[in-house]
C-alpha cells in the first residue's frame, strides 16, 4: 500500500509540473496556480500514506527517490515536447491557438530544480543517518 500510495504522489507531482509548463488560454496565472495547490496538497497526502505504511525507518530514501526520478521523467517529457514543438514540420500541424501554450518554462524549471535539491539533501540526510548508525 506505501508504494501505490508513492506511485500516486510522483504522478501528481508529475502532473504539476506539466501543469506549470503550460499555460492556457483563458485561464488566469492565479487560477493555475491554485489548481497546483490542489495538486500539491495532494501529493503530501500521498506521501504521508506512503510513509505511514511503509514505516519511518527509511522514508528519506524513499522520498529522495521519489523526487529524483519525478524530476527526471519531467526533464525527459519537457525536453521531448520542446524538440518536438520546435521542429519546423510540427509548427505546421499545430492549430494556431495551441502554438504558444508550451511557453512557462520558469515555474516548471524552478519546481524540477526544487524536486532535485530536495532529493539530494534527502539522500545526503539518510546517508549520513545511516553512517551514524553503523557506528
Amino acid at each position: 500500500m506505501g508504494i501505490v500510495a508513492y506511485v500516486v504522489a510522483g504522478i501528481f507531482l508529475y502532473s504539476l509540473n506539466l501543469l506549470l509548463l503550460f499555460r492556457f488560454p483563458g485561464v488566469s496565472d492565479s487560477s493555475k496556480y491554485s489548481f497546483a495547490g490542489v495538486f500539491l496538497i495532494s501529493v503530501v497526502i500521498a506521501v504521508f500514506v506512503g510513509v505511514a505504511c511503509r514505516g519511518t525507518t527509511r522514508w528519506r530514501r524513499d522520498i529522495s527517490t521519489l523526487l529524483t526520478s519525478v524530476a527526471a521523467f519531467d526533464a525527459f517529457i519537457a525536453l521531448s515536447l520542446f524538440c518536438m514543438f520546435a521542429s519546423p514540420e510540427a509548427q505546421d500541424l499545430i492549430p494556431a491557438k495551441l502554438k504558444g501554450t508550451m511557453s512557462d518554462y520558469w515555474p516548471a524549471g524552478i519546481c524540477l530544480f526544487v524536486y532535485l535539491a530536495l532529493g539530494g539533501v534527502l539522500l545526503l540526510w539518510d546517508k549520513s543517518i545511516r553512517k551514524q548508525m553503523e557506528r
